[in-house]
């Protein structure tokens, strides 16, 4: 005879509800929603376990290191040429009159290899109009 639906995943949501996984974990991992899951485990008497996975998750997640928006979208490397590390510290070191800057020269730090965000923080110039001068100044070569 065949299992319902419902039947079908009971074992895995009993397995994941205590092994402490929340209900969207155990959806993802049986390939249902976690509406689902919560539905079925509550028909299973587990209620107040899923509560307290819920619970424990939350509490977990509120004491993690919030990300700053901008950090997001940062990638963060190493980087394998140490000039472009020197040069960064020089320009820290020394600021530089973004105005003065022509797009060739933004071209070239960029080129050094400047990213957009050291640019930003020696220069002063947002990373849309950097994009905008290499860009020119890419063309301009050809």
């Amino acid at each position: 005879m065949r299992r319902g639906y419902g039947v079908m995943h009971d074992d895995a949501i009993r397995e994941g509800v205590e092994n402490g996984l929340t209900t969207y974990a155990i959806g993802c991992s049986i390939g249902a929603s976690h509406a689902f899951v919560y539905k079925r485990g509550v028909e299973l008497g587990l209620r107040d376990r899923i509560a307290t996975n819920a619970y424990v998750n939350r509490a977990a997640a509120s004491r993690r290191p919030k990300q700053r928006p901008a950090q997001r979208l940062r990638v963060m490397c190493k980087r394998q040429d140490a000039t472009a590390s020197a040069l960064v510290r020089r320009l820290r070191a020394r600021p530089v009159d973004a105005d003065a800057l022509s797009e060739h020269a933004v071209a070239c730090f960029h080129e050094a290899g400047l990213t957009l965000v050291d640019l930003e923080d020696c220069l002063g110039i947002p990373p849309a109009h950097a994009v905008a001068a290499i860009r020119r100044a890419a063309e301009a070569r050809v």
